[in-house]
């Protein structure tokens, strides 16, 4: 892995460079395009603003696992070594990433942060703290960890305990002893939830009745299921119906369900000083509110480029429809199946390389 210090880096763009193409985004996403990249004769580089290897999994709760064994959690080109438990830890998937980094030794430039992105005469130009780097092509990689999601709730500014999101979750050390509401009904509010019912009450709020995987079922069973599915509406084929539900048992969520610990019910009809009136006009107190409800792209680099509609940035596959040389990766579904995984980004890094690699070839950019 290549590390470059921003005030040696800002003398040579100084000289004229302008890169073939740059990522925005040194994270799994940024990782698996580094890794294509690499195969190609394209002069690349990879921005992130974080201080170290590991994306958002630095910002991640501590006792966060994945839904996956190590052997179906793998970026391309190397498997994720095996981990001590069936499901790997944040710091044996932070491991493997910094691993990645260095046995492929990406061109990698951190912390360095972009504040602006704009386009003049084909040149993509990426105004960071310190300089301004200049690229024939840009992929967006920034994902969706800055951009937390949190529903508009009555009255929920006049509450005065303690109030976050699950992105700032962190231990449960901070709520021992708290009464806690947790909101969301995915994975990380059934984990959450079981994680802090070790050490204090806790309320969990759903919009429907949560739905469990079966106890034996797993992330990689639960992708092979979607990506089934995924072929069948590719292929016009009527999809199953059968549903195998949204939460992984991990095994605080397995033994939260079995020793029926979980307290479920549905939402509050409005927030008050102290806490939260439910249904009926029943108040409660709590200490603490988590929300577990999700997050949304980050795309706010791309406002000044033309090329969103609605707060969307339209695409092709992963390429950009109204900005010429974007394109945008990792973000979920819509900029190709299962994007957001460890195990899904593969696919979409490999087919946005080629695209790119395409497109400076077409410009006289590169030569073949």
């Amino acid at each position: 892995m290549v590390f470059w210090e921003c005030g040696w880096f800002k003398e040579l763009n100084e000289t004229g460079n302008i890169y073939d193409c740059i990522v925005i985004g040194g994270g799994q996403s940024g990782l698996a395009l580094g890794y294509y990249l690499n195969k190609t004769g394209i002069d690349y580089l990879i921005i992130d603003e974080n201080q170290q290897p590991g994306g958002s999994w630095n910002h991640t709760w501590e006792t966060l696992n994945l839904f996956s064994p190590s052997e179906h959690s793998s970026l391309p080109g190397w498997q994720m070594p095996k981990s001590a438990d069936y499901f790997p830890d944040k710091y044996h998937v932070l491991n493997y990433l910094e691993q990645y980094e260095k046995r492929y030794k990406l061109n990698i430039l951190r912390p360095c942060k972009a504040i602006t992105v704009t386009k003049e005469k084909n040149i993509f130009k990426i105004q960071t703290q310190n300089e301004l780097l200049k690229t024939h092509s840009l992929i967006m990689a920034t994902g969706t960890w800055k951009n937390k999601f949190i529903p508009e709730e009555p009255a929920s500014d006049l509450f005065e305990g303690i109030l976050i999101h699950s992105g700032e979750y962190h231990s449960y050390t901070e709520f021992i002893d708290k009464k806690v509401l947790v909101i969301g009904g995915g994975n990380s509010g059934a984990q959450i939830a079981a994680e802090l019912l070790k050490y204090t009450k806790v309320v969990w709020v759903t919009l429907h009745q949560p739905r469990f995987l079966p106890s034996e079922i797993n992330g990689k069973d639960l992708f092979d299921y979607a990506t089934s599915r995924y072929r069948e509406s590719k292929t016009n084929l009527s999809p199953s119906t059968n549903n195998l539900g949204d939460i992984v048992q991990v095994d605080e969520v397995r033994s939260a369900l079995q020793n029926k610990l979980y307290d479920i019910r549905r939402p509050m009809i409005s927030f008050t000083r102290t806490g939260v009136i439910w249904p009926g006009g029943i108040e409660e107190s709590f200490d603490a509110v988590i929300w577990c409800t999700g997050f949304k792209p980050d795309l706010s680099l791309t406002e000044q480029l033309g090329a969103m509609i609605n707060n969307k940035v339209p695409v092709t596959g992963t390429k950009a429809n109204l900005c010429n040389g974007l394109w945008m990766v990792g973000y979920g579904n819509w900029t190709g199946f299962a994007s957001a995984t460890l195990i899904g980004v593969g696919r979409t890094a490999k087919k946005t390389i080629s695209e790119v690699k395409d497109y400076l070839l077409n410009r006289n950019i590169i030569k073949s």
